[in-house]
């Protein structure tokens, strides 16, 4: 992929950024000095967990079920999604219980697989089904009804100062208009599609896409059309930030695109890094690390889908080089954390470290943190991570990492 490409469709305007050149904007640029900055990373960041909630052996309400989301308010109170409960649970800084709300259900305000939660302006939504709007206190404002398949499942919300962003995906059709030879055993590729798109509860409903994107490759495989992603194929991202921007990239080299609400390009950020070829040992070995979960389940039976993976798998088109850059986590300040894909020595081992770019609200790189394995980094805020830990019984901790620089930098600002 050669860039990212969207479009301002309220205004009938292409926009078409490659790497640092955003083409009909002056606005955009590189980094502070207006060139591609290179790859030096000389300082390391610790990651110190000063919080953590739901322990073994505490009592409810520290316990977790399921969380599948969290947000945190300008305050420093922590608002945890637990799908599994099907409630919102709400602690202050310290990690004190403040209040909880939800229940199971499909009525007002109940929740059926909660997924999402974003909190600003001294409202909480929630991702549902449905969508839901309540107040800090829990008390429901408004319950949205809304045909996700149309707008695109939200794989991230966000509460910007001047409104609601939400990044969603629409999945490929397998049997679409797609012209292709419906004998061959190899058909493809097919993508999924990203959109940014805004909310607005007054009205109530979502605008048209600012910003479109395609997303993870797949190709059909065997005479049942299997979906599957190539090994090491990029993973595009679409990401709202509170600040009330879209962080964009693609994921294939060190880009990230900065753009407003309304599809305006803000600034695009650029780093040279060297890629990292896919050899023939790595395929191997990531294929078999891929595979043996559903080999061990099927325990030598047949499968119609592990035939059709041992025989065509190998012929998909195969990436030259890793990605560069997977989950973006960008904080109200303007500054980043960005997943490094390239540096993960494991990619398909579940359960190890990752490794994250520390990049100021200038763009440039501050340094560098490794993220514990079996630890989900959700949330940014400058100086603090926010995520979920899973101990070795797979039971759920919220933790909050404080940012340590070593001595030779200082320690970014309190949030």
């Amino acid at each position: 992929m050669n860039g990212i490409q969207w479009r301002r469709l309220a205004r009938g305007v292409e926009w078409i950024a490659f790497g640092l050149v955003l083409i009909g904007s002056g606005c955009g640029r590189q980094d502070s000095s207006g060139s591609a900055a290179s790859m030096s990373v000389d300082s390391a960041y610790s990651l110190v967990a000063d919080l953590r909630i739901g322990t073994t052996g505490r009592p409810e309400p520290d316990q977790f079920f399921r969380i599948s989301d969290l947000d945190v308010d300008a305050a420093g109170d922590i608002y945890v999604l637990d799908a599994g409960d099907a409630v919102v649970r709400i602690f202050d800084e310290t990690g004190t219980p403040l209040r909880q709300f939800g229940r199971k259900g499909s009525g007002p305000g109940e929740f059926l697989e909660p997924a999402r939660i974003a909190v600003a302006r001294d409202t909480i939504l929630i991702v549902d089904s449905r969508l839901h709007l309540f107040s800090a206190t829990g008390d429901l404002l408004q319950t949205v009804s809304v045909d996700w398949t149309r707008v695109g499942w939200p794989l991230a919300v966000g509460g910007g100062p001047n409104g609601w962003l939400v990044a969603c995906r629409v999945m490929f059709n397998a049997s679409g208009p797609v012209e292709e030879d419906r004998s061959a055993r190899i058909r493809g590729p097919r993508h999924n599609t990203l959109l940014a798109r805004s909310f607005d509860p007054s009205v109530p409903a979502f605008s048209d896409p600012v910003l479109t994107l395609d997303g993870q490759e797949f190709y059909l495989i065997g005479e049942a059309g299997w979906a599957q992603q190539p090994l090491f194929a990029p993973d595009p991202r679409i990401t709202p930030s509170p600040s009330g921007t879209f962080f964009v990239t693609a994921g294939d080299d060190y880009r990230i695109d900065v753009v407003a609400a309304d599809g305006s390009p803000v600034r695009s950020i650029r780093h040279t890094v060297g890629r990292i070829p896919v050899t023939q040992k790595d395929f191997e070995e990531s294929l078999r690390i891929a595979t043996e979960p559903l080999r061990a389940r099927t325990a030598g039976e047949p499968s119609e889908w592990l035939n059709a993976f041992d025989q065509d798998y190998p012929e998909l088109p195969r990436a030259k080089s890793r990605p560069v850059v997977g989950r973006l986590l960008p904080a109200m300040d303007g500054s980043l954390l960005v997943e490094r894909l390239d540096l993960d020595t494991q990619p398909f081992v579940d359960g190890d470290a990752s490794v994250w770019d520390y990049l100021g609200p200038d763009g440039a790189i501050r340094g560098r943190i490794t993220v514990p394995g079996r630890a989900t980094p959700l949330r940014f805020t400058g100086a603090s991570l926010y995520g979920i830990e899973k101990d070795a019984n797979d039971v759920q901790s919220v933790v909050r990492w404080r940012l340590v620089a070593d001595d030779s930098v200082p320690s970014p600002p309190a949030p």
